[in-house]
């Protein structure tokens, strides 16, 4: 029975430990413990270690380098002591043990090769672990077993033929994800034949940073494994930023229920979304939403959202030169507000100039600029739609309360959909979404 804490890999070796403040180093055996639910225990113990190098211990900032006991090298470029202890026997002495926490990747590979770098030079089959991406399987995998399961799905994203696999053990993994709600490995990318150079790990992540929109759930990479044949060349854990799963309902659909949506959706997109990344700041956007949706009060969800609407029409509207109305009622305010001023203080002004002045003293207001971005992508919503989101969103900021419109749900309903159709459109996605404000039909956005 699969369980949450099942080890996937157990390392242990020795190597030296780095204080990186002041370049100090010191022996110690290494044990690293791999889990299911993308848990990483690294152990550093020693007997050996002086009283005054004891002393130097409590330095927060370390690296490790050393050798493994299955013939493989090991190196934690970054990482933090997170605890030591200090224990006696009599027979023994003193031992110290250190538990850090890694804070960049961990490289383990085949001592063959003098540094982790060499790998990145040659082609290998890769294997990227992925935490909590659910989906059905489109296409058959006949295992060895006899046994058959329909557990993958393929795309092609800039001329690379990709495979996306379930682990074997999915159906029991996908259980403890939706129970726990925390992290699981539940699936691997396979890319065969290809040198992993910084363009093709960025790619990975790219696409599942735009996967994890699709599926409004945070989906991280935890391993890279290089594979020549049969054998494992390096494995590289990664430390990429990881959410518990949020159980939300996906907004492209990946069931595979007689269509290809998520396929769809990930190459139609990703060419545009790897333009539009830097310029419109779409990984901070999507990091956002997939924080909204773990946050478990609905106000907090609303502040989330609106903090990732207001990001999306600004860095569009900047970027795309889009035009902004003025607006009337609020410049119509600062008038009176310098024409009774000066009036009282004896001051003339021509009309003309209070209308010039309080212009350069007004500013876009965020109902307009959710106009002029909608007008702008050709969506369709109301003013009174408009008007209901300002209007909540103002009282929460303010009141950390919705306005009464007695459907709160409705209302975080209602901006979250606009925050998904402006994504869609600047993405150019024309194809089909899960409507949770229909039902969850699935349809094509307006």
């Amino acid at each position: 029975m699969t369980n949450e804490k099942d080890i996937l890999s157990h390392y242990i070796g020795s190597g030296k430990l780095k204080l990186l403040d002041n370049n100090e180093e010191m022996d110690f055996n290494i044990e690293v413990i791999i889990y299911l639910n993308t848990e990483i225990d690294v152990i550093l113990k020693s007997k050996e270690i002086s009283a005054k190098k004891m002393g130097l211990i409590d330095k927060f900032k370390c690296s490790f380098y050393g050798e493994l006991n299955n013939d493989k090298k090991i190196y934690i470029p970054d990482a933090a002591i997170n605890s030591t202890d200090f224990s006696m026997k009599q027979s023994e002495g003193c031992c110290i043990t250190i538990k850090i926490l890694t804070i960049s990747d961990i490289f383990i590979w085949d001592k063959s090769y003098s540094s982790h770098e060499e790998v990145f030079k040659n082609c290998y089959n890769i294997k990227v672990g992925l935490i909590n991406f659910l989906f059905d399987g489109r296409y058959m995998t006949h295992y060895p077993s006899g046994q058959s399961r329909r557990d993958c799905f393929k795309i092609n994203v800039l001329g690379k033929n990709l495979v996306i696999k379930q682990l074997e053990k999915y159906d029991e993994i996908k259980k403890i994800l939706k129970e726990k709600k925390n992290n699981m490995l539940t699936s691997e990318l396979l890319v065969d034949n290809i040198r992993y150079d910084p363009t093709i790990g960025s790619l990975i992540y790219d696409l599942f940073m735009l996967a994890s929109f699709s599926q409004k759930t945070l989906i991280s990479r935890f391993y890279t494994e290089f594979l020549n044949g049969a054998n494992q060349i390096m494995i590289i854990y990664h430390s990429e930023k990881k959410y518990p799963y949020s159980n939300s309902s996906p907004l492209i659909d990946s069931r595979h229920l007689g269509n290809n949506d998520i396929e769809e959706f990930l190459e139609s997109t990703f060419n545009e979304y790897q333009r539009l990344r830097a310029m419109l700041k779409m990984n901070i956007l999507f990091d956002i939403i997939c924080n909204a949706e773990i946050a478990e009060v609905l106000e907090s969800k609303y502040l989330l959202q609106i903090t990732a609407l207001e990001l999306a029409i600004e860095q569009y509207r900047k970027e795309m030169g889009v035009d902004v109305d003025e607006d009337a009622d609020l410049l119509d305010g600062i008038e009176k507000c310098i024409s009774n001023f000066t009036s009282k203080k004896g001051i003339e002004l021509s009309q003309e100039f209070i209308k010039e002045l309080s212009v350069k003293l007004g500013h876009k207001t965020f109902k307009n600029k959710v106009k002029a971005v909608i007008r702008a992508l050709k969506l369709t919503y109301s003013d009174s739609e408009i008007d209901r989101i300002k209007d909540n969103r103002n009282k929460i900021v303010h009141e950390l309360h919705f306005k009464d419109y007695s459907q709160p749900l409705q209302d975080y309903l209602l901006l979250r959909l606009l925050v998904d159709k402006i994504i869609l459109k600047i993405l150019n996605y024309n194809g089909y979404i899960l409507n949770y404000m229909n039902k969850y039909n699935r349809e094509k956005i307006d």
